[in-house]
């Protein structure tokens, strides 16, 4: 996405590098360039025009206090207008290889978030770690009872999955505990009743891969288009 017409050539150049290390992967790729100076505009619109399953953008380096450590204006924005699920790749993130660590509020949406980090577990062959947060004991029974229920239909899919039940504000222990797990990619429903709020401060207290799963986004393909990029 550029300003204007006049910019094309400059996006056609930005476009090139990451071209080339698609074609050196074997990955098939069409470009899509856009006009206009509400950047977040063009790329939700190009989302929805090329029927994207997920788009991908960075995260420059956290810095500053905790208001300066959130997620930012324009991914913020492009999370809450898109279609479709948005993977936020950190300056520091890598493909995911170790393990993928779901949070988990008990929510209907929450099914449906672990149901898609599930996909992606099956297909890059990872491990999965769901995880809920509570305050009370009373919360950890029924988050126990929760988490079991959605492991067994995980795990009858063939994929690696276990459950961990953590106490704390979300925002702080979700990130606590995708770190001691070595999690290099964190699954979170926007939807859910973590909130916006609450998904911006996960996103910026962690380094790895998170994919923001959208409630009513439609991805039934998901795990083909995932397996074609394994």
């Amino acid at each position: 996405s550029v300003p204007t017409a006049e910019d094309d050539e400059m996006a056609r150049a930005r476009l090139a590098v990451a071209t080339r290390a698609a074609l050196v992967a074997g990955v098939h790729t069409e470009e899509i360039v856009r006009h206009g100076k509400q950047a977040v505009k063009e790329v939700v619109a190009a989302a929805t025009t090329a029927d994207t399953n997920i788009v991908i953008i960075g995260r420059r380096p956290p810095r500053g206090d905790l208001k300066q450590r959130l997620l930012g204006d324009i991914a913020a924005q492009i999370i809450d207008q898109a279609h479709c699920h948005v993977l936020i790749a950190g300056w520091q993130s890598q493909m995911w290889r170790q393990r993928i660590l779901v949070a988990s509020d008990g929510s209907m949406d929450s099914d449906r978030v672990a149901e898609i980090a599930g996909q992606i577990a099956k297909v890059t062959h990872i491990p999965l770690t769901l995880v809920a947060t509570v305050a009370t004991g009373r919360d950890r029974e029924n988050a126990a009872d929760d988490l079991a229920l959605k492991a067994a239909r995980i795990r009858v899919e063939g994929i690696e999955c276990d459950s961990l039940i953590v106490e704390g504000a979300p925002e702080q222990a979700i990130p606590a505990a995708a770190r001691e797990l070595g999690a290099d990619l964190v699954v979170i429903g926007y939807q859910q009743s973590l909130g916006r709020g609450m998904a911006d401060q996960i996103i910026g207290r962690l380094d790895c891969a998170v994919l923001v799963v959208r409630s009513g986004a439609e991805a039934p393909q998901i795990d083909s288009a995932v397996a074609k990029q394994a």
